[in-house]
């Protein structure tokens, strides 16, 4: 069964993050899980982000 998720997050330590980051995309791999987008919000077009 395919499963897709998507996520927000507010990121409060950049450093913490690119530690965390790879681990999190690993532990994806075994099971066929793969990272298809990451991008940053530049602008919001409508309505407030929440977090």
């Amino acid at each position: 069964m395919s499963t897709v998720l998507s996520a927000t997050v507010e990121m409060k330590d950049p450093d913490k993050f690119k530690e965390y980051s790879p681990k999190a995309i690993a532990s994806m791999e075994p099971y066929g899980g793969k990272l298809m987008l990451r991008a940053k919000v530049e602008k919001v077009i409508h309505g407030p982000i929440p977090h």
